[in-house]
């Protein structure tokens, strides 16, 4: 299961891989947090199991989707080492051979934990299969703009 909360009136977080391809993007509102969701490992290529954040503020839901309103925060996620390997023998990871850059290795990631975008993560330790909750404490300025143009 997937959690992903609200940041005031007419906020919604959305999660995605690194591409912006629509099979690629899951997002996750108050009304969408069940899984599964993976992450396309073809997708992070030079880069560590991250997603990528975006709070958007002042939008609406329509039939056609989230409308309206600015983006105020658009960032990235990362998972620990220990958890991306417990994963990798679990389908569609154990399959994958794209050659995997870790988090120190990351170009992005500053290596301050959580305020660095750490995900805090519960999960089985003996079975990962079974999911995984992950959790974060993000304070962004409803009031500010990102074009989402650097994370």
């Amino acid at each position: 299961m997937a959690n992903a909360g609200q940041s005031g009136k007419g906020a919604a977080a959305a999660a995605s891989a690194t591409s912006t391809s629509a099979e690629a993007c899951y997002k996750l509102t108050s009304e969408t947090t069940e899984g599964p969701y993976y992450l396309d490992a073809d997708k992070l290529r030079g880069r560590c199991v991250h997603i990528h954040t975006t709070v958007h503020v002042d939008g609406e839901w329509t039939d056609a989707g989230y409308e309206g309103g600015t983006t105020c925060h658009t960032g990235q996620f990362f998972f620990d080492e220990e958890s991306v390997l417990a994963s990798a023998g679990v389908e569609p990871y154990s399959t994958s051979t794209t050659e995997r850059t870790t988090l120190t290795e990351d170009t992005i990631y500053d290596q301050s934990g959580s305020t660095g975008g750490l995900l805090k993560l519960k999960y089985d330790k003996d079975n990962i299969a079974k999911g995984v909750q992950a959790s974060i404490t993000v304070g962004v300025d409803l009031e500010a703009t990102n074009e989402g143009t650097s994370m």
